[in-house]
């Protein structure tokens, strides 16, 4: 698992999309809560975009194996 993803320039390119569309569509997606952004590595700059539930699962198993030791 893992908790990173694309920033919006990434897909862009990736796409050969607009900015404006790309950034528009991932707005939507956030607000229906299927993506979580976030600056999940400090190297990349801009915010990422990942999965909303495997970003909480991904913190779940994290909060479980800091308490576990």
């Amino acid at each position: 698992m893992r908790i990173h993803g694309p920033t919006a320039a990434d897909t862009a390119s990736a796409l050969h999309l607009s900015m404006a569309v790309v950034e528009s569509v991932l707005a939507g997606l956030e607000r229906s809560e299927r993506l979580a952004p976030g600056a999940f590595r400090p190297e990349v700059p801009g915010r990422e975009w990942v999965d909303e539930l495997e970003f909480n699962l991904g913190l779940s198993f994290f909060i479980i194996f800091r308490l576990s030791y």
